[in-house]
């Protein structure tokens, strides 16, 4: 019986999502194999959390793990290869599912879950159905282990053809599979007359100053949103088309693949605050003194003859800056008048396919 309580208490959350908050500020961070370790804020005088655990994102092999009456709460679940989803239950207020949002992978450390956030109308969206990453190509064996753990459906690259020829993805045979139609190659970057990346690289091996660069990166950010509306909307397509669990990815996971997640959030009605936030924590992952030190390695490869680069022009590469998100929304108003006109007419999604996308990706 207690097995089946995680889905039971997915109904509860359904029947009270008009209850006030009895828990806030959620986050979850895994501290060793099957180990995590929960913060919330307890609200509204809640006292306690009945805490559930399922190894399954819809929760249908739940088990009560404990009771937790203070923050933060460790638990124990599953094993080193296996993922775990958790559900809190408040003694007063509604029910919130939370997991991991930075995913333990050593060659990938920029995969991310998108789920959790909530939208204007206090809609959450599911855990364990949309990753957003950089390249997969250095994937270790363990990580391949972990990644089936994923049941990962359908795969995005918005890499170029040369970037997927220099380091193809790496998966283990069951993960994704072999059908052609799941997986996608979307490149944006090799539209014709779109040479902001080629000019980005050179201006960086010739050591342009970081305010350079940091133009460049508007720039090709403008270009991202406008001449890769219609590559975006393809992936939109393939969550549409129900081929989820998926993985969206570029080179770093943070530009291309970033700003896909920011319009996506903003489709389902998130808090610009929201969206910001989410795509700010790459710099969390990728300003890391050892991301630093590998990127510096990496272009005084690529340019044995130059002068290395300075720490500031590296962080500027490296990272995500808020004026990018900011100028590619501007643009996106500046061509098309407004975000709704921006997404019918360049992302070619209707209303239907909004509503689709809603039933697919947030909980009810």
């Amino acid at each position: 019986m207690v097995r089946h309580l995680a889905v039971l208490l997915l109904g509860s959350v359904i029947m009270t999502s008009w209850a006030r908050a009895g828990i806030s500020h959620l986050d979850c961070i895994q501290t060793g194999p099957g180990q995590y370790r929960i913060s919330f804020q307890l609200e509204q005088g809640s006292s306690s959390v009945k805490v559930f655990s399922s190894l399954k994102p819809d929760g249908s092999d739940g088990v009560l793990v404990g009771t937790a009456t203070h923050s933060p709460y460790d638990v124990q679940a599953g094993g080193a290869a296996q993922r775990a989803y958790f559900l809190l239950q408040p003694d007063q207020g509604e029910a919130r599912w939370i997991s991991l949002r930075h995913l333990p992978l050593e060659g990938a450390p920029n995969f991310r879950d998108l789920g959790g956030y909530q939208t204007v109308d206090s809609k959450q969206l599911r855990w364990g159905i949309l990753y957003r990453s950089g390249e997969l190509g250095h994937l270790t064996d363990a990580d391949q282990v972990y990644m089936r753990s994923l049941n990962l459906q359908s795969l995005v690259d918005f890499r170029t053809s040369r970037e997927r020829t220099r380091l193809p993805d790496r998966w283990p045979e069951n993960v994704v599979g072999s059908d052609a139609d799941k997986r996608l190659y979307a490149p944006i970057g090799d539209e014709p007359g779109n040479d902001t990346q080629k000019l980005i690289q050179e201006a960086f091996l010739y050591h342009a100053p970081p305010e350079r660069l940091r133009a460049l990166m508007t720039l090709a950010y403008e270009g991202f949103a406008l001449q890769g509306a219609s590559t975006y909307g393809q992936a939109f397509r393939q969550i549409i088309d129900g081929k989820v669990p998926m993985v969206y990815h570029c080179t770093a996971g943070k530009d291309r693949a970033g700003l896909f997640s920011a319009i996506l959030l903003a489709i389902l009605g998130v808090p610009q605050e929201t969206i910001r936030y989410d795509y700010m924590l790459s710099n969390e992952y990728l300003l890391a003194p050892e991301a630093l030190r590998q990127m510096t390695q990496a272009i005084s490869s690529a340019a044995p003859d130059a002068p290395p680069p300075s720490r500031e022009s590296v962080a500027v590469m490296a990272g995500v800056d808020e004026a990018y998100l900011t100028a590619s929304f501007a643009a996106i108003d500046r061509r098309y008048g407004s975000f709704d006109a921006y997404r019918r007419e360049a992302l070619g999604l209707s209303v239907q396919d909004v509503r689709k996308l809603r039933e697919i990706l947030l909980m009810p």
